[in-house]
């Protein structure tokens, strides 16, 4: 078996792993279905995020605009972390609530975002987490939720 063999074969083997273990799960606690984000989306336009490029620079800006950091740990294999940023991170409500409080920064945990998610020691994705401007975490949001489900918890943490 070639090296490059080798290290796709031990790739999968970690992935399968890390699903097995927590990885990239729904939120049980949410009971909505998906036609609740359908209708939350179906009168309004979806909202594009507009992601900061860094962790520094996000901090920076937090603390100008007197507004919190949102990370949104994720990764490209992740099925629940795609339907998150396809349906609730598009939706109307969520997307007009993000520009107003936070500054949002997508991080992937298995490239750029690798480090900072070992610090933070996320386990499972999705994982939100919203910090103060100087980097002090303030809560999280595990799994897939629809937008409302999501708002709700996002504005407990945020407006507290």
């Amino acid at each position: 078996m070639t090296v490059k063999a080798r290290l796709l074969t031990g790739s999968i083997i970690v992935g399968s792993i890390v699903l097995a273990v927590g990885g990239c799960t729904p939120n049980v606690e949410d009971q909505s279905t998906d036609s609740d984000s359908a209708q939350a989306t179906e009168t309004q336009e979806p909202i594009e995020v507009d992601w900061e490029q860094g962790w520094e620079s996000a901090l920076q800006r937090a603390a100008v605009e007197d507004k919190r950091v949102l990370v949104d740990f994720s990764a490209d294999w992740c099925v629940w972390c795609r339907r998150l940023e396809s349906t609730t991170l598009r939706d109307p409500k969520v997307g007009r609530f993000l520009q107003e409080h936070v500054i949002p920064i997508k991080l992937d945990v298995d490239g750029t975002g690798r480090a900072m998610a070992k610090e933070q020691e996320v386990v499972d994705l999705p994982t939100v987490a919203i910090f103060d401007a100087s980097g002090r975490e303030l809560g999280r949001i595990t799994g897939y939720m629809s937008p409302a489900t999501f708002l709700a918890r996002l504005e407990e943490i945020v407006l507290s």
